[in-house]
């Protein structure tokens, strides 16, 4: 905790930002729309898998935006993108309250998955990623720990307001709740973020040696981190790097008049359908993509129907809400020990190794009866969703550099919605067609053990590598 203490008295701002981003994005996660399913199911007379199809379907349409837009963040300031976010998410939760029809509620299911889901999370991921280079795993558990808190939360806050005015008066106090982070966000000056290592500030140039620049390519072209190469920009803290930055400017003023060039055009970077074809003609991108999309689509599956899971295994819904808020402060702690052991170990083991408390979590409803199966369901699903977070996005950053971070999380967000897209239409269908809980966490945890072996695969990408 000292080495938390010390990090947070120098990146307090920063840290805290990427926190309530990830903290109203709850808005947009399977977890609190789940509360308002059984509602739904009743006015507007849908079955499990109908449902579950508009879900996957509205998820879809936000993956495929979040493709088109990800990339944004690379390019433009911080603060202007949030705020349209936050609107966007706004204007979804207002329209959830209202929806009379199925047509309304599958554009406020967009928009919630795109605003609370995908970008939300998306901007404070990519942020403290390419911001942090030394204590990036201490940065992204504490950004992380806004779904932790939101869990611990919302469920129980807007399941209160849901028992006593209803629905749609549950929805609205979430449209209320998400404009907090617009009233806030004047507090904050988020434009330090702004920074790019080896290119300077977003808008504002800032030229940079070309050595620098070809070195940091070249260490992104090797798949080595930058850090690790004595000299370059990334060995600095961001703050320094952006001063530093700044004083190179006037002393390169003169070498890039005469050449004509920047650091920005000796990179000369692939365009973004290239860029994405080629992760996806690389091996090393179906390494790290499989386990995410698995543990997205595991916890989605469960989570969605978890108030229906609670009720068939006779579990008190209250009694389990609450055990749903101690998963949130189990990932808490998951989210704080996983970015220590990331700045400590080596990321690659954690990043095998991180599906396997979920796989024992789920067997364990399909093993043990009672509500002490859905404790060991949660506690097994906290550890690896905490820990997981930090690991996956640590373990990105290192293999793809920071420079293009919010492109290469685009194409990885956009997997891991659509997994959250299927799970509840599979969910539904298996369901509906008599396959019980029990029979489905047979065979999740059966794939969770088949896709960590497959993770096993990326020691021999870093042996090839070095």
């Amino acid at each position: 905790m000292r080495s938390y203490l010390d990090f947070l008295k120098r990146n307090f701002e920063p840290v805290f930002f990427g926190f309530l981003l990830t903290f109203f994005s709850s808005f947009g996660q399977t977890f609190l729309i789940s509360l308002f399913v059984p509602f739904i199911l009743a006015d507007l007379a849908f079955s499990n898998s109908v449902f579950g199809g508009y879900y996957a379907m509205a998820t879809i349409v936000s993956s495929l935006i979040m493709l088109r837009v990800g990339h944004v963040i690379d390019d433009r300031p911080v603060r202007p993108f949030t705020i349209q976010t936050t609107i966007l998410l706004t204007v979804a939760c207002v329209l959830l309250a209202l929806a009379w029809h199925s047509a309304v509620l599958f554009v406020a299911l967009v928009g919630l998955r795109l605003g609370g889901q995908g970008l939300l999370s998306h901007i404070s991921l990519s942020t403290m990623s390419r911001y942090f280079s030394k204590d990036r795993g201490k940065a992204l558990s504490i950004s992380s720990l806004g779904y932790s808190v939101g869990e611990m939360i919302f469920p129980i806050l807007i399941a209160t307001v849901i028992g006593a005015f209803g629905w749609r008066a549950g929805a609205m106090a979430t449209a209320v709740m998400a404009l907090l982070l617009l009233a806030i966000m004047p507090l904050f000056r988020v434009e330090r973020l702004d920074y790019v290592p080896g290119k300077g500030r977003i808008g504002k140039a800032s030229p940079i040696p070309s050595r620098v620049s070809n070195m940091d390519a070249t260490a992104r072209q090797e798949g080595v981190s930058a850090k690790e190469i004595p000299g370059t920009v990334s060995d600095q803290s961001a703050e320094q790097c952006a001063g530093n930055s700044e004083k190179l400017a006037d002393n390169t003023e003169k070498l890039v008049t005469e050449t004509g060039s920047t650091s920005r055009e000796a990179e000369k970077p692939t365009g973004k359908r290239a860029f994405y074809w080629q992760m996806l003609k690389e091996a090393r991108f179906y390494i790290l993509v499989t386990p995410s999309f698995m543990l997205s689509f595991t916890v989605t599956g469960f989570f969605f129907y978890q108030y229906l899971m609670a009720e068939v295994q006779g579990w008190p819904i209250s009694v389990y809400t609450y055990l749903f808020a101690g998963y949130g402060f189990i990932r808490l702690l998951s989210g704080l020990y996983g970015g220590v052991l990331t700045d400590t170990y080596r990321t690659t083991t954690l990043f095998v190794l991180h599906l396997m408390p979920m796989a024992l979590g789920i067997l364990a409803l399909a093993l043990v009866p009672g509500l002490l199966a859905a404790g060991l369901f949660l506690f097994g699903v906290g550890i690896t969703t905490g820990g997981g977070m930090v690991v996956k996005n640590a373990i990105v950053a290192e293999i793809y550099g920071v420079s293009r971070i919010g492109q290469v999380r685009s194409l990885f967000m956009m997997f891991m919605v659509f997994s959250t897209a299927l799970a509840p239409l599979l969910f539904g269908i298996l369901l509906d067609n008599g396959i019980t809980f029990e029979q489905i966490a047979l065979g999740s945890a059966a794939t969770l053990v088949l896709v960590t072996l497959h993770t096993f695969r990326i020691y021999r990408l870093e042996a090839a590598a070095s």
